[in-house]
């Protein structure tokens, strides 16, 4: 105790110099752990912004394509007609689907004259592949029918493809599928051309 200060007085000041020193101890110390972890924080939330837009763009691919697979409407074959249209069953109604952006040679002309022996060949590869009862999923493009009324799609056999996936066109389409095997041929009717290139690429 310094000479001439009084114990109550010098008791009094204590407390003053504990809590400097300790506010001085704690902010030396917090600064001290703010540099050393700080480098870490940064990491961790770069870290974590990466995280977030992976699970963004994910989410927004997969919502994307569940969107897309919403374009298709699942209809029940009834039966083929030739290489190139087929009768469905859609709310207990039938009609009539050709496909789009193709044209299999004619098997069933009211014109006895048109038919050839390719088109029957056509038809009956096409009822090799599809038969009553299968559920089929039509997409549609710009024209829905056509002149003679019929229903313009193309026609997948399965609906869990990716549509902009050229190999699941091929494997999964009928309009692409007859085009590749050589019973049908690319036919553009615009405006229905989405998927002409690919269909221009299986005859080359």
């Amino acid at each position: 105790m310094p000479a001439g200060l009084g114990l109550r007085a010098f008791l009094q000041q204590m407390p003053c110099r504990q809590n400097c020193a300790c506010s001085c101890f704690g902010k030396r110390f917090g600064g001290v752990y703010m540099k050393r972890h700080l480098k870490r924080i940064i990491i961790g939330a770069i870290i974590l912004a990466v995280f977030a837009l992976v699970y963004l763009f994910t989410d927004g691919f997969k919502r994307k394509n569940d969107a897309a697979a919403k374009d298709f409407t699942a209809v029940s074959l009834v039966r083929v007609v030739d290489g190139d249209t087929i009768v469905v069953a859609l709310e207990d109604e039938e009609i009539k689907v050709r496909f789009i952006g193709v044209d299999a040679p004619e098997s069933v002309h009211s014109d006895e004259s048109e038919n050839t022996p390719e088109g029957e060949l056509a038809a009956e590869y096409l009822k090799s592949i599809v038969r009553a009862g299968d559920t089929l999923y039509l997409q549609y493009d710009e024209e829905r029918i056509d002149v003679y009324g019929r229903t313009l799609a193309y026609v997948w056999m399965e609906d869990k493809v990716d549509i902009t996936n050229e190999a699941d066109a091929v494997k999964y389409m009928l309009n692409a599928i007859m085009v590749k095997a050589g019973f049908a041929k690319a036919a553009e009717y615009p405006p229905n051309t989405r998927y002409q290139n690919v269909f221009r690429g299986l005859e080359d």
